[in-house]
């Protein structure tokens, strides 16, 4: 019983970035690379800096995982640079840009840094 039930929990937590019946190809290869991007993001040894601190890959992740669920909902986005541009750029709240810092490199436009990012997981696909 315990195992149905961890089984459910993992379900619940994978459905929502599985592509659903009836959604568009163009709906399902902007949910795949949102997730990448995501999981890229998570992965790194990098700092996120929002509304005037920095802030883990972790925590950065949870952020825009919560403006990416929110725009799709609204469907107020249909690509992944829409992603980028309208959830992932700038702060809806303060309306500062996003940053990005890797190792010692200096920081980057969070904008930037994803699009940078797209363009390689892009690249990487046969």
């Amino acid at each position: 019983m315990r195992t149905i039930g961890i089984v459910c929990l993992l379900c619940c937590l994978v459905v929502p970035w599985q592509a659903q019946a009836g959604e568009s190809p163009q709906d399902t290869t902007m949910q795949t690379e949102v997730a990448y991007l995501f999981t890229f993001l998570g992965a790194s040894d990098c700092r996120f800096y929002r509304n005037g601190s920095w802030h883990t890959p972790a925590e950065a992740v949870k952020h825009l995982r919560m403006k990416y669920d929110y725009l799709h909902r609204k469907n107020l986005v249909h690509s992944a640079e829409q992603f980028i541009k309208r959830g992932a750029s700038e702060s809806s709240w303060s309306g500062l840009d996003y940053k990005v810092q890797c190792a010692k490199q200096p920081e980057v436009t969070s904008a930037n840094w994803f699009t940078a990012a797209l363009q390689q997981f892009r690249a990487s696909k046969p």
